[in-house]
């Protein structure tokens, strides 16, 4: 028993990547008035990461392990099924709803942070350090931009403009996507020796989150979009997943650059000097983001007359500058 607590405790990331694909369901299916069954099936996404990762595992662990995760996979997937077919919906209204996602992040980043401290201090500093400020700019930056608004939270760290739990969430979302890459890097030699590769695995990861998030987000008036931005994706602006991926690839990519340089666990990662070169080339990776972020959409839209530009134009007016 002792062993599968243990389990538990070394895969809190993938279980708590299985445990919001299981919220996120719930509340399309059981929350939302009406439910939002067009939604339900996007589990696949983290369920397809969980899968993949315990495929990769499966030669490089014991019967016990093996056994482990198929039963969190499984029981998942049980889970996920009884939601769909059993359960009665319970509806929340949108104040529910938003006070349940502000308490639950808040919570869930708190619980990170444990996890991360136990496996190092030196870890935990780097998740609460450089990835909290990052997070904050790139949460920020989308609403001083115009692209998106966030109102209605009963906690805020002013001046910011985002409330503490959409900031907070980026803590989550890196930490889970990195011990995700991690554990595949250990399971795959090829991927240990390649930063882009394992950037890619991250971001490819970090997307499959985002696929079941953001439309349940949207659709429960987490956060309101731009009316401008009508080029969607499961009821989302397109821009919103090329966001993410252009904010995921460039930091995470800098993070296992500097892991596959030196050639050290992740646990020593957030060592003092590594501490300072992350701080040091964060600016270069906002840059990185924001071209990655603006060609990716210049393409999508044609060109740079498109939805994503006609924001960013108004936004810049309205701050008495102009694009032309």
């Amino acid at each position: 028993m002792n062993r599968i607590w243990r389990l538990c405790w070394k895969d809190l990331p993938l279980i708590n990547f299985l445990f919001l694909a299981v919220s996120v369901s719930s509340a399309v299916r059981l929350n939302l008035s009406p439910p939002r069954d067009d939604l339900y099936w996007t589990f696949v996404f983290p369920l397809a990461v969980t899968a993949a990762l315990c495929l990769a595992r499966f030669r490089n662990v014991d019967h016990l392990e093996r056994a482990f995760n198929l039963t969190i996979l499984l029981g998942t997937s049980f889970i996920l099924a009884a939601m769909y077919f059993a359960a009665k919906p319970k509806p929340m209204t949108t104040d529910e709803l938003l006070c349940r996602y502000e308490f639950s992040a808040l919570a869930n980043a708190a619980l990170i942070g444990v996890h991360a401290w136990r496996r190092s201090g030196r870890l935990a500093a780097l998740f609460f350090g450089p990835v909290a400020a990052y997070g904050a700019v790139l949460e920020n930056g989308g609403i001083l931009l115009g692209y998106f608004t966030e109102v209605g939270y009963s906690m805020y760290l002013r001046p910011f403009p985002a409330p503490l739990a959409t900031m907070a969430g980026w803590i989550t979302v890196f930490y889970l996507v990195m011990s995700l890459t991690w554990e595949f890097r250990l399971c795959i030699p090829w991927l240990a020796r390649s930063a882009i590769g394992s950037a890619l695995v991250a971001t490819a990861c970090a997307l499959c989150m985002d696929f079941q998030l953001d439309p349940l987000a949207t659709a429960a008036g987490f956060w309101q979009w731009n009316h401008l931005l009508t080029l969607r994706l499961l009821g989302v602006p397109l821009l919103n997943f090329v966001a993410w991926a252009s904010a995921v690839f460039p930091f995470s990519l800098m993070i296992l650059s500097l892991q596959t340089r030196q050639s050290i666990e992740p646990e020593v990662l957030g060592c003092a000097e590594n501490l300072k070169r992350v701080w040091r080339r964060i600016p270069l990776a906002l840059a990185a983001s924001a071209v990655l972020f603006f060609a990716s959409m210049a393409v999508f839209e044609g060109g740079f007359s498109g939805p994503t530009f006609a924001v960013l134009e108004n936004t810049l007016r309205n701050y008495g500058c102009a694009l032309n």
